[in-house]
């Protein structure tokens, strides 16, 4: 289903509603504007899991990986969502990196978004072409719990479980 909604002109954003068992009961949706010049935005979500898809980049960006440790140091979030063109990625960051990021300066916060940013661009060869051991052990050695499922990988009416 989420593969068939995102477009490729722009992102769009999603707060996941469950219900007490788990099973998702409602998708409040929220178009982002059209990307320009391969940069695209996002509308904020604050909520408990919350999603965005990507158009064209088949990973998680460094400014997500920043969003997602604020709004969970902000108690707004406990999972994130990108749905990309080669799959689905779950995250969340991990306690030890949510206690290193509380402890930074400001200056270090932006010093180590740069650094994702530029092993970002490094395996983005690689995350397009569907390759995601490098990333997914780069996600994982600066403390971001991450699974990345492969839309082949993704049957009709399957199960999506978040870490």
């Amino acid at each position: 289903m989420f593969q068939k909604i995102a477009p490729d002109d722009r992102e769009l954003s999603a707060r996941l509603h469950f219900d007490n068992k788990g099973a998702l009961k409602r998708v409040a949706l929220s178009e982002g504007e059209v990307c320009v010049s391969g940069r695209c935005g996002v509308r904020p979500c604050n909520g408990g899991v919350c999603m965005h898809t990507h158009p064209r980049g088949n990973r998680v960006s460094s400014a997500d990986f920043r969003v997602a440790i604020e709004a969970a140091l902000a108690k707004q979030r406990t999972h994130s969502i990108v749905i990309a063109p080669g799959g689905v990625f779950s995250y969340k960051p991990s306690q030890q990196l949510l206690s290193r990021w509380d402890r930074l300066e400001p200056h270090q916060k932006e010093e180590m978004t740069q650094e994702w940013k530029r092993v970002g661009a490094e395996l983005q060869a690689e995350t397009q072409r569907g390759e995601m051991a490098n990333f997914m052990e780069f996600a994982s050695a600066v403390g971001m719990q991450m699974e990345y499922v492969p839309w082949e990988k993704v049957s009709a009416g399957g199960e999506l479980w978040l870490a």
